[in-house]
């Protein structure tokens, strides 16, 4: 394995708070903050279930591998993922190498709350 890099990954389940905390974060820190979910959304030109709906979820599993490899070439970050990343074994070797790992959960009630609020795009 590489040596650990200096970002701040977020991980967790849909609703836990990562792009939440991961503003936050770089509002206080005055870090870059780049969203896996975003750069590939961006990268297609479409939302996340449009992705998935048109191209299915292994081109967007291998869209968010790409999106963490070139994570890679940048330091003093904050990265903010999709809760799916951690599917693919290379994906959690490279979100290890980017840096330190925070695991963002929350109790049933609360994600179904969070994620209920967002029926049309979850």
């Amino acid at each position: 394995m590489k040596k650990r890099g200096d970002a701040i990954v977020l991980i967790g389940f849909m609703g836990a708070g990562k792009s939440s905390v991961g503003r936050t974060l770089a509002r206080i820190t005055g870090l870059s903050r780049f969203d896996t979910d975003e750069m590939v959304a961006g990268r297609f030109g479409l939302t996340i279930p449009e992705i998935f709906a048109s191209h299915g979820e292994e081109t967007f599993r291998e869209a968010e591998t790409v999106a963490l490899r070139e994570l890679s070439k940048k330091s003093q970050t904050i990265v903010v993922t999709g809760g799916g990343i951690v599917l693919r074994p290379e994906n959690v070797t490279l979100l290890q190498e980017l840096g330190t790992i925070v695991y963002l959960s929350a109790d049933e009630e609360t994600l179904f709350a969070r994620i209920s609020r967002r029926s049309k795009t979850r």
